[in-house]
């Protein structure tokens, strides 16, 4: 099996590349088929399908689905840990896409067939 990606799959993002500054963090695409369809389906890249080694920036997902704490009841006080890493909840679909060039975002246009050709009979 390959390795993540370390660059962000969706078209436009900088995310993973040396030349952007600041960092964040990816998160990798879903094992889930049901999940994995709609994060394909998403993504707006006609140019190359989404791959299963392919990441994900937390910018294209909404805040409330990446959570950066634990959250512990603790004698029915909820109590906040800071998480090493954050983590992207199982329902996160991503959604936000402010980058994308508009050619990635249209679908290529299949290739029509031929019209066949009547020979004229002499």
């Amino acid at each position: 099996m390959s390795r993540r990606q370390s660059h962000c799959f969706v078209p436009g993002c900088t995310t993973g590349y040396e030349s952007r500054k600041k960092k964040f963090s990816l998160f990798g695409v879903p094992k889930d088929e049901e999940t994995y369809r709609k994060w394909q389906r998403n993504i707006p890249r006609a140019d190359k399908p989404l791959e299963r080694n392919a990441a994900v920036c937390e910018l294209h997902f909404d805040p409330q689905f990446v959570s950066r704490h634990f959250e512990h009841n603790i004698q029915g006080e909820i109590v906040r840990v800071d998480r090493s890493r954050p983590f992207l909840k199982p329902e996160a679909i991503p959604t936000i896409f402010p980058n994308v060039p508009k050619y990635l975002s249209k679908p290529v246009p299949k290739k029509r067939q031929p019209k066949e050709r009547v020979r004229p009979t002499s």
